[in-house]
């Protein structure tokens, strides 16, 4: 915010002030000639009015506060004090208070064309669940990948993904393997790694691969881990590729495309009624 500060210049203004009469031309005043000499005493405090021009002289001086006018380029440090906003501090109501996703408050997104999911775990083994729904599709050939990073590595190896699959016959759940979020699985933070499920493998009892109506991400915590932590995993993309002859799709004919993320969630969301509540999912 610039500011304007204006230096006004006070003038200072003399008034002479000049006494006159009219003469008596009376013989009887020829003394009264001599009063008049009086007015040339009248005369004299006209030179105190002089004096009084001194003071205007004082005036001048008022003009140098014009100079002062250049203080005007002291502005230039007022735009400094908008520098202090841009530091956002929370003060201005305008510099990016405006809560999640904001730019002045939460910075820059972790990934772009991506899903954030968000568990935040209170106490030891807990669960949190992000999954797709979509029709009945025969996956017993299929192999699905997500591809994620962890933004926060736990080394005590009480942080856990595992991906999943639900069938639509029995509701049954069939898991995959376990991966720990250390730096043993996915090298460092900023590293994405492929979380594989292969559908057709999944030995859960009752569990139908050629019936599967959800994939998804379970998220959890072990028997010593330490709460509270808003655990955070970030997913670029889940594809389908299939193994053998029956193809990806419904019954084993057609395509099951990918979900990059590019432009929405693409249905991926948080489950419900089932482990953690306040599981959120936030598209970047």
């Amino acid at each position: 915010m610039r500011r304007l500060v204006t230096v006004g210049a006070l003038s200072v203004a003399s008034t002479l002030l000049v006494a006159c009469g009219d003469d008596d031309n009376s013989g009887t005043s020829n003394g009264g000639s001599g009063g008049a000499a009086g007015r040339g005493g009248n005369a004299g405090s006209a030179g105190a009015a002089g004096a009084a021009g001194a003071a205007g002289a004082a005036g001048a001086a008022g003009a140098a506060g014009a100079g002062g006018s250049a203080g005007t380029g002291g502005t230039a440090g007022t735009g400094g004090s908008a520098g202090t906003g841009g530091g956002n501090g929370g003060d201005d109501p305008d510099a990016g208070d405006g809560g999640p996703g904001d730019a002045g408050d939460a910075g820059p997104p972790p990934c772009t064309s991506c899903v954030e999911l968000v568990a935040p775990f209170t106490a030891i083994n807990q669960q949190g669940y992000f999954q797709t729904v979509f029709a009945s599709r025969d996956l017993s050939d299929t192999i699905v990948t997500f591809r994620v990073r962890a933004p926060q590595l736990d080394e005590t190896g009480q942080l856990f993904v595992a991906p999943y699959a639900t069938d639509n016959s029995t509701f049954d759940f069939g898991g995959g393997d376990v991966v720990v979020l250390n730096a043993d699985a996915f090298t460092d933070t900023e590293t994405f790694i492929d979380i594989l499920l292969d559908v057709g493998e999944l030995t859960a009892t009752d569990f139908d691969a050629a019936d599967v109506i959800a994939v998804g991400l379970q998220f959890q915590t072990g028997a010593t881990f330490v709460p509270p932590l808003d655990a955070v995993l970030l997913l670029d993309e889940v594809t389908f590729v299939a193994t053998g002859d029956a193809g990806v799709g419904d019954a084993g004919a057609g395509t099951f495309e990918a979900l990059d993320f590019d432009d929405d969630a693409e249905g991926f969301t948080t489950v419900d009624g089932l482990g953690i509540p306040n599981t959120v999912v936030r598209h970047h």
